[in-house]
């Protein structure tokens, strides 16, 4: 069930910032994938994916996360989302679009 929300999130993500899947993993630090990628980590640890499945089912898409990028990429998003209210609401759509 958290793989099927987990590839939802993924599709969700890379359709909102005009991007492909792979583009979302690939290893690049311009600041339209960092942004995009740090949102799409942001939640799935918001919905408890853990994050050894994260950094696990990333590697479908040629990325491996570490345990460091994934607490940073939070920590990141939880102070835009604190300094930009627009994220809520981006953050809510998305969330409504992924089916259970």
């Amino acid at each position: 069930m958290k793989k099927s929300v987990f590839t939802q999130y993924v599709g969700i993500v890379s359709r909102m910032f005009a991007m492909t899947p792979e583009q979302l993993f690939e290893n690049t630090k311009r600041r339209s994938v960092t942004e995009a990628r740090q949102l799409f980590i942001f939640l799935c640890v918001r919905r408890q994916i853990p994050m050894c499945n994260i950094m696990d089912w990333s590697l479908v898409y040629g990325r491996k996360f570490t345990y460091s990028s994934i607490i940073n990429a939070v920590r990141y998003m939880e102070r835009k989302v604190s300094d930009d209210r627009d994220y809520i609401q981006i953050i809510k759509n998305i969330e409504s679009q992924v089916n259970n």
